[in-house]
């Protein structure tokens, strides 16, 4: 199989996903591919946010679609932050809680599924996951389960790809994953135009000055989160060290003042008064005191009888 190599801007970029996956063709396929379901839209919005702002942060989705009865949300996000899943858990349900409007009718018109691309891996090795499902579920005390309520929320990892995953999905995973190193071969992907669409939608030279300029900004963002890691590490570390060599420092002031206190036992002063000399407390200074000296054994005595004569 001859090789097709293009060069591409990783689709770890913002710019460079929503360029890619904000296609229509794509993005249906996309999600029929990941949810296993019917979808079909005519139109993407990228950077979507609702006309009333709902609870306390204005939200913005990269990309947003919805037809009668689904509404679909999905983010791609490079680096794990300290509240990554409950960010996207309450993007999730705002998704949800914005189709209520008013206290009569507190009904879902539409299905919500929010799906989070990840292009880093988790510090957290219990959460090393290629893909995770977040739903519902509703099951009575006689186990059996209810579809009450239908909504999901998606995680996948395309760095993270193991034969578990469905050969479908595993195939967009893996066209995430080529571009990260900036370039693709098309040639793995002949079988499936829609990919090859995405690919050729992210070539160097199909990006605008306006495109790199952004691509710019955020790439500028990413170096300025991840120097402001290291550096929170490498202070971590260097605060480590320092609070090592005190505690070594004072170990030794400690055992200095054993010493001391040793010395004075020995000359039988009170120990109140060594206490107070050293710094030790009462407890410390009987912990080394010497034990006591056993009481002297009294001689033996031995009872003669005389003879009969």
């Amino acid at each position: 199989m001859a090789s097709n190599i293009i060069e591409v801007i990783p689709l770890r970029y913002d710019v460079a996903f929503k360029k890619a996956f904000g296609q229509v063709d794509v993005f249906n396929a996309f999600v029929r591919d990941v949810l296993n379901i019917e979808f079909e839209v005519d139109e993407v919005i990228q950077e979507y946010s609702y006309h009333e702002q709902i609870g306390r942060v204005k939200l913005k989705y990269d990309l947003f679609a919805e037809d009668k009865e689904r509404r679909i949300i999905v983010e791609v996000q490079h680096a794990y932050e300290s509240d990554f899943f409950d960010r996207f858990l309450y993007y999730h349900l705002i998704g949800m809680i914005e189709q209520v409007h008013n206290f009569r009718d507190y009904r879902f018109g539409k299905t919500v599924y929010t799906i989070v691309m990840l292009t880093s891996l988790p510090k957290d090795t219990e959460r090393l996951f290629g893909t995770l499902n977040v739903s519902f579920q509703s099951i009575d005390e006689y186990q059996h389960q209810h579809n009450l309520f239908p909504h999901r929320l998606i995680f996948l990892n395309p760095n993270l790809l193991n034969e578990h995953i469905a050969p479908n999905l595993r195939l967009w995973l893996q066209a995430v994953q080529d571009s990260l190193d900036n370039s693709v071969d098309l040639a793995h992907y002949q079988q499936h135009p829609t990919l090859q669409h995405a690919f050729l939608s992210v070539q160097k030279q199909a990006f605008t000055p306006e495109e790199f300029t952004k691509l710019k900004d955020e790439a500028a963002w990413e170096h300025t989160k991840q120097l402001s890691r290291e550096e929170g590490r490498e202070e971590g570390r260097e605060e480590g060290r320092e609070e090592g060599r005190e505690e070594g420092r004072e170990e030794g002031r400690k055992v200095e003042r054993q010493e001391i206190a040793q010395n004075l036992l020995a000359q039988e002063l009170p120990h109140a008064l060594i206490a107070a000399a050293t710094g030790l407390s009462l407890d410390e200074i009987a912990a080394l005191a010497p034990p006591p000296s056993p009481p002297p054994t009294p001689p033996k005595t031995t009872s003669t009888r005389k003879k009969k004569a």
